[in-house]
């Protein structure tokens, strides 16, 4: 039910450009636990998890650094910038509803507020 609903969601928000939508890789299939879009940036990601919010979408920001903790930073002397890739990921994913019983109502809602968002970007 995860598969169906993401690629029914997967279909209605592929021609937004600004963002990049989970892929499956080829001879795998997802279970799609979570289904994490990925915007261009920090500003544009935290701009559309607040709309999103505002419109009772519940989007979440999971992936934080762990190389940023405080552990991390005084057990082994991390600093901003040392895994440059892994702090760009977490500062432009955001994880959109997913559930099975998310119904296609509930879908068209998620991805119709999104369009709506980037067309008034």
């Amino acid at each position: 039910m995860r598969r169906k609903n993401a690629q029914y969601l997967t279909s209605k928000l592929s021609d937004i450009s600004e963002i990049v939508l989970p892929k499956e890789p080829e001879n795998y299939r997802r279970i799609f636990q979570m289904y994490t879009i990925k915007a261009s940036n920090k500003k544009t990601r935290d701009a559309l998890k607040e709309y999103l919010d505002k419109k009772g979408i519940m989007a979440k920001i999971y992936f934080a650094p762990i190389h940023l903790t405080d552990f991390y930073k005084k057990s082994f002397g991390f600093k901003n910038g040392a895994l440059p890739v892994t702090e760009d990921l977490s500062d432009r994913v955001l994880t959109l509803p997913m559930y099975p019983e998310l119904t296609k109502k509930e879908i068209d809602f998620i991805a119709a507020e999104i369009k709506r968002f980037f067309k008034n970007l």
